[in-house]
């Protein structure tokens, strides 16, 4: 079960053009690591970094914190 571990180190790089008028072009950026437990057991923490955000015009800048958990049956 725990054995052969399979983690996953991820990077993501990501621009907007929101295509409405008066919403600025978003970039993101996005790094993640996948604790992969067992086959059917995941653990994925994330960072997302949001320079301009498209729909909260009054923050030049936001950082965005994440944790999922992913058991399949």
């Amino acid at each position: 079960m725990f054995d052969q571990r399979t983690d996953v180190i991820e990077l993501g790089l990501n621009w907007g053009d929101p295509g409405a008028p008066g919403l600025r072009d978003q970039t993101t950026l996005e790094a993640i690591y996948r604790f992969q437990f067992a086959q059917n057991l995941a653990l994925t923490p994330s960072v997302q970094y949001l320079k301009n955000p498209a729909l909260n015009p009054g923050r030049d800048e936001l950082w965005i914190a994440a944790v999922r958990l992913r058991i399949t049956l």
